[in-house]
């Protein structure tokens, strides 16, 4: 975990939650090595690292599984009429958003305004809840929905 100085207090809340996603007993899933702080490592194809905003972690959550989903599932292009995979895309989003956060998902999306995702929320939020054995099920199905439009998984 590499953050800038100043961030340097919420240290504590982002290792647990790189943590989380690292914990995730499912062999598809790849977290890198090293999350960064957004600025610290930028490409010429733009910034993957995570923000904190005004003391607030949960973006980092989102940034977090975006990295880990890219790490797992690479960076194809989904199709855009391929609606059934970006739905899964979404789910196993929140799913490892969830996972990272290591708290109910009602208490993880308090406040936040999320649009258009209410059913993917949904979805994640009762797979997270469930057994290891379970999620694990449902993850592979959300994968093939990605393999079917034409993505590896």
């Amino acid at each position: 975990m590499c953050v800038w100085p100043e961030h340097r207090k919420y240290l504590p809340e982002l290792i647990l939650m790189a943590e989380g996603m690292d914990g995730v007993p499912q062999q598809w899933v790849k977290s890198p090595d090293v999350f960064y702080q957004e600025g610290l490592r930028p490409t010429k194809l733009g910034d993957s690292g995570f923000s904190v905003v005004e003391g607030h972690v949960r973006p980092a959550a989102f940034a977090m599984a975006n990295l880990v989903l890219e790490n797992s599932l690479g960076s194809c292009m989904l199709p855009q009429d391929a609606a059934q995979a970006w739905e899964a895309r979404d789910q196993l989003h929140l799913w490892l958003e969830y996972r990272s956060m290591g708290t109910d998902p009602a208490t993880a999306d308090d406040g936040l305004r999320m649009e258009g995702v209410s059913g993917a929320q949904q979805a994640a939020a009762q797979a997270v809840r469930q057994s290891e054995a379970l999620q694990t099920q449902w993850t592979s199905r959300l994968r093939a929905e990605y393999e079917k439009a034409g993505c590896p998984a």
